[in-house]
């Protein structure tokens, strides 16, 4: 009974040959030379759990690569890692450059092959497992040190030693607790909802674009491709496993934008911004710059149009928008989606200075303002996965999937920006937003909008499939056609 049983297990794990991520969803793709996703939270912890999965496509040539690294340049905490490409197994350490300690597993990874790999810590030992099946066990009684204030989170490299793994990752899960070989082998086929116990972050890497990696777990620990928010050739690519119908808009500063004054001290400029962006009342902007901290030296009148020199290399790489030198405003942006989508989510990334609120359609993306922001400006807040957008460094904003965030037709993305909550009194806005969604026009999911496409939605419709109700009533008729032809006669934004 025992080895049936045994027999049983093994026939229900994922073999070496037949394992992958769940789905058609995105990953990322790194180049194994200078790529890697970062992120600043705070992922110290005694226990810890590491999965990923992972298609390498180059070890390196020397010496282990590092797969999802704790640490900061000259230290790190904890690490799981592959070896070099004349000996890839799984490798997990802790404590590299203050006393490290380092277990190794058993099987060496395949090239161009997807393999899901794990590592678990509970203070006493460490496992490793590769496709949910334990790879090697090894006894370890050590304490995990911190890192330092400039510690980060790398997913396929090593923030100090520069090692980092080419392939295709997905399904990256930062834990605090020590998963059993049963959790991990539940849930490593499938998506987790993100509010797991003990999760600190989860990556899924399914954004269409942009530089922002979403964290789908509460901690809120967002992530950037490469090593600053500006995109560049270095960063890793968005690949998706399967034909998808996902398409992005890409909104910033340096588009078209409206802006209109907040008046008030600054306790009323907060409550103005917290009841959300006026109806009325908008005018062009006018006033556009690079950024420079030192500008409060201007006059608060001053026009900006002059080619300043970007003085902050943290910024996200948009021109800056502002009313004049100092003061308060809105600013917004009008964008139009089709006449009907799915799955629509707004992930970005802004800059405001020094407070700000952004708001979709007068609904909020971020946290509102609070006289306590104000007092501790420069305090990063976080409140279940949302963030303070404040100085000094950009902040992530999102909403994921929601169903009455985006609308058909006209959108209105708006920043209220409180610069009156500084006393130096910078102003201007820079953000970077990436409205992504589902384009029913490409029906046939082969990356064009033509009569195919068409075809493709009658054929469906005809038997009366579900999915053909477009707009969502429950009952597929004739209303669901007279909407398909004015969504693909809109087709796909981009």
């Amino acid at each position: 009974m025992r080895a049936r049983l045994i027999a049983l297990v093994a026939a229900a794990l994922p073999s070496l040959a037949s394992a992958q991520p769940h789905g058609a969803a995105g990953n990322l793709r790194l180049d194994g030379v200078d790529d890697a996703v970062t992120s600043r939270g705070e992922f110290l912890s005694q226990t810890v759990t590491i999965e990923a999965w992972l298609r390498p496509s180059s070890f390196h040539g020397q010496s282990s690569g590092g797969i999802v690294t704790y640490g900061s340049a000259d230290r790190s905490s904890y690490g799981l890692a592959v070896g070099p490409a004349t000996d890839p197994r799984l490798e997990f350490s802790i404590n590299w450059n203050q006393g490290q300690s380092t277990v190794q597993g058993a099987t060496p990874l395949t090239i161009d092959q997807w393999q899901h790999v794990a590592v678990t810590y509970d203070g006493a030992t460490v496992r490793l497992y590769i496709n949910g099946q334990l790879d090697a066990e090894q006894p370890l009684d050590a304490e995990i040190l911190p890192s330092g204030a400039a510690a980060i989170l790398a997913i396929g490299d090593d923030p100090g030693a520069g090692e980092p793994v080419g392939g295709r990752f997905d399904e990256v899960r930062v834990w605090s607790v020590a998963r059993t070989a049963p959790e991990i082998q539940g849930a490593m086929g499938g998506a987790i909802t993100g509010w797991e116990a003990g999760l600190l972050g989860y990556y899924d890497f399914n954004e269409v674009a942009g530089q922002v990696v979403l964290d789908r777990s509460r901690s809120g620990f967002h992530a950037r491709l490469g090593n600053n928010h500006n995109p560049e050739v270095r960063d890793p690519a968005r690949t998706w496993s399967g034909p998808t119908r996902m398409r992005a808009l890409r909104l910033s500063s340096s588009d078209d934008v409206q802006v209109q004054p907040i008046e008030g001290n600054v306790d009323a400029q907060l409550a103005a911004i917290n009841a959300g962006p006026p109806v009325t009342g908008w005018g062009p902007v006018v006033n556009r710059h690079a950024d420079l901290h030192s500008r409060d030296q201007f006059p608060c009148g001053e026009n900006l149009d002059r080619p300043y020199v970007d003085a902050s290399p943290f910024l996200v790489g948009d021109d800056e928008v502002t009313l004049d030198n100092c003061g308060s405003a809105y600013y917004r942006q009008l964008f139009d989606l089709p006449p009907a989508f799915r799955r629509p989510a707004v992930i970005g990334t802004a800059n405001g200075d020094d407070l700000a609120v952004a708001f979709l359609n007068r609904r909020p993306l971020s946290l509102l303002l609070t006289t306590e922001d104000v007092n501790q400006l420069g305090r990063d807040r976080i409140h279940t996965r949302h963030h303070l957008l404040g100085w000094p460094t950009p902040d992530p904003i999102f909403e994921d999937e929601v169903a009455d965030l985006l609308v058909p037709g006209r959108n209105r993305l708006a920043f209220g920006v409180c610069s009156d909550a500084s006393e130096s009194e910078p102003a201007g806005l820079e953000y970077e937003v990436v409205v992504q969604y589902e384009c029913l026009a490409d029906w046939n999911i082969d990356g064009r909008n033509d009569t195919t496409d068409f075809t493709a939605f009658l054929n469906d419709w005809n038997p009366r499939k579900p999915e053909t109700d477009i707009n969502g009533d429950g009952a597929v008729n004739t209303q669901d056609v007279l909407l398909y032809i004015n969504v693909w006669v809109f087709g796909c934004p981009e």
